[in-house]
């Protein structure tokens, strides 16, 4: 559960070494948030609390005595302390979220334990990968997503750290290069690709003689072929003399795409000695510094506002894994083949853009959707400008490369351009009707941006009708009058009122209103229908009453009666003079009605950019197309006509 609003989130920072005192800087800048130090070590954590004018605790015991109103533990100890932080911190009922460094536990077994203890007991178990949250990287991730360089072919990741550890260091074992360097930049790459290892290979050596002797390797090679062809190779060194160096390089069939280092001055010396550059970043805390304070910053909006933290108890596991791997790799000396230790399909984000009064009871419908039958699919807050000020629209919602999908319940006169700045990114789309003044401008962005990215954008409309039980039971009953042989239907009459004010923009009434009535004609009779519209009635434009008569496939007259200020919420399909369906409902609110329609809906669109069907999102587009087009001309006659 959030954080309600204008409280403070109070964190424990457990560990008040080399990390802690990183994380610290991050946490004391955030205002949205408080924290206390816990540490063993009484001069560190007593040093690290005064310089941030906060309270140590010696354990977290003592520490929630006092923070009652804790709700969050950060972990930044080392690795083989995880696991005792996490069981103390779910001793406590009140704690809800905790983070830790990677990794969660020194093998995929104890990462999977602390993740079901932790789902046992309701909490929000994350795990850190600054990759994921530095700009250059992401910008990589989004570029690979929309197709830039086609399909990736290979991969080379270069890594020496800096300064050198202390020889005492490494004698003891610390750092080993597979195991404590290589984690992030395999999760990074897992993440660009979307896919998995199934052979990793390691070799590693020793630059010092006592190294040798004690058997610690400070340079290492691994090689990582992925399941759908792409081969990685990471090289890594514990031994840089000349500054931070952290660069990789994504090769494809149409391009190649680089993550390069970062230096202290962006100034160059030109002169006949040659050009002259600053000097690399000191050390990781530098070069990542924006990636820990957005990781940090991420997750107190997990906290406070309910958001998804990216990176899955899977992601860990896999990471984990292929370290390990290539560790037992060079050991034995032997390609080692690998398999997933559990069997996890990838989370889907959607992020809902807009959240006025339809946009709220959209989301608290469809949200338990997300969270019972399909899991998998995670439905992210909505988004709107004026309530989500911790979110950046270009950073956080439309270039976050961990949204898959949005689904936009914005004003109607922003739906088209939103709907292409979504697709342009590479993300499926569900977009609430209209999308006005131009849906074609839409679907060529779907067809020519699917061809360019490689893949199949999917787009949805709001027409609910198409997804509702009254109105498939109308499709089946016409659809077994033409099977037939001859079709007996000769005239339909839709009726469409609405118990709400008014609205003399009769306009605005045909692309918000009647386009679902229009596009009920095209679900009923298909793509290749022919409707031609006859006429417009005005009855009364206080009562934005409307009367549209038409032709279908020419033989077939159809009647739409439109009008607000209607005691009930009449939507009700009659065939021949007979045959009804639909709804004549008196509840509230009206929408109310269709709650069933709108989860199949969604259910749709969740299994649709999920299983992709090319030939049905055409097909869609299509009778899309049509709807809006003939919308587009009742809108034109009735603009003659006032």
């Amino acid at each position: 559960m959030a954080q309600e609003a204008g409280e403070k989130l109070n964190i424990c920072l457990v560990g008040a070494g080399r990390m802690g005192r990183i994380r610290s800087t991050l946490l004391y800048a955030n205002p949205s948030a408080t924290f206390s130090v816990v540490d063993l070590s009484e001069k560190l954590g007593n040093e690290l609390a005064t310089q941030y004018h906060t309270r140590y605790y010696k354990t977290l015991e003592s520490a929630f005595v006092i923070e009652t109103d804790c709700t969050a533990v950060w972990i930044s100890t080392p690795t083989f302390t995880h696991e005792k932080v996490i069981v103390d911190a779910l001793k406590n009922d009140k704690i809800k979220y905790i983070f830790t460094e990677k990794p969660v536990g020194e093998n995929a077994e104890k990462i999977v334990q602390l993740f079901n203890l932790c789902n046992k007991k309701n909490v929000k178990l994350c795990c850190g990968f600054q990759r994921r949250f530095d700009k250059s990287y992401t910008d990589l991730k989004q570029a690979v997503q929309k197709g830039k360089i086609g399909d990736v072919q290979m991969v080379r990741v270069f890594f020496a750290d800096h300064p050198v550890p202390p020889i005492e260091f490494l004698k003891a074992g610390g750092g080993d290069p597979f195991t404590d360097l290589a984690p992030h930049d395999i999760d990074f790459v897992r993440w660009v690709l979307n896919d998995e290892v199934v052979e990793v290979y390691g070799t590693g050596s020793s630059s010092l003689a006592e190294l040798k002797e004690v058997g610690i390797m400070d340079n290492a090679t691994m090689l990582c072929k992925f399941s759908k062809g792409a081969v990685c190779t990471m090289m890594m060194s514990r031994s840089s003399t000349y500054g931070y160096d952290q660069r990789c390089e994504f090769f494809g069939t149409k391009g190649m795409l680089k993550v390069e280092n970062h230096v202290d001055s962006s100034c160059t010396l030109h002169d006949n000695n040659g050009v002259h550059n600053a000097v690399y970043k000191y050390s990781f805390p530098q070069r990542f510094h924006e990636a820990f304070k957005r990781e940090v910053n991420t997750f107190i909006n997990v906290c406070m506002y309910n958001e998804s933290w990216p990176v899955t108890m899977n992601d860990c596991v896999q990471a984990q894994n292929i370290a390990i791997g290539a560790l037992k790799s060079c050991e034995s000396g032997k390609m080692l083949k690998l398999t997933s230790s559990i069997n996890m399909s990838s989370d889907v984000y959607i992020r809902q853009i807009g959240s006025g009064s339809f946009g709220t009871y959209m989301h608290n419908l469809l949200v338990n959707i997300n969270n019972t039958e399909y899991e998998n699919c995670i439905k992210l807050p909505p988004y709107s400008r004026s309530k989500c000020h911790y979110l950046d629209w270009q950073r956080d919602i439309i270039n976050d490369p961990n949204t898959h999908a949005y689904y936009i319940c914005t004003p109607d006169d922003l739906h088209e351009n939103q709907t292409i700045e979504c697709l342009k990114n590479g993300k499926h789309v569900l977009c609430e009707k209209p999308i006005k003044p131009n849906f074609e401008s839409v679907r060529a962005a779907c067809e020519t941006l699917s061809k360019q990215m490689n893949k199949e954008l999917v787009v949805m409309v709001g027409f609910h009708r198409r997804f509702d039980a009254e109105y498939s039971l109308a499709k089946e009953y016409l659809d077994n009058w033409n099977n037939n042989g001859e079709n007996l239907i000769t005239n339909i009459l839709i009726e469409s009122f609405d118990p709400v004010p008014g609205d003399i923009n009769l306009k605005f009434v045909v692309y918000n209103s009647i386009c679902h009535d229009i596009d009920l004609l095209y679900f009923l009779y298909g793509s290749n229908a022919a409707i031609d519209i006859s006429s417009i009635i005005i009855e009364n434009v206080k009562e934005s009453h409307m009367i549209i008569n038409g032709i279908i496939n020419e033989n077939i007259s159809f009647t739409i009666k439109y009008k607000k200020v209607h005691p009930t919420y009449v939507q009700q399909i009659t065939f021949n003079d007979e045959k009804k369906f639909g709804y004549n409902y008196d509840g509230t609110p009206c929408c109310e009605v269709y709650a069933k329609a709108y989860k199949n809906q969604w259910k749709a669109f969740l299994e649709g950019i999920q299983h992709v069907d090319a030939n049905a999102n055409r097909k869609r587009m299509t009778e899309y197309s049509k709807t809006f087009k003939t919308v587009e001309y009742v809108a034109k006659l009735l603009a003659e006509q006032l």
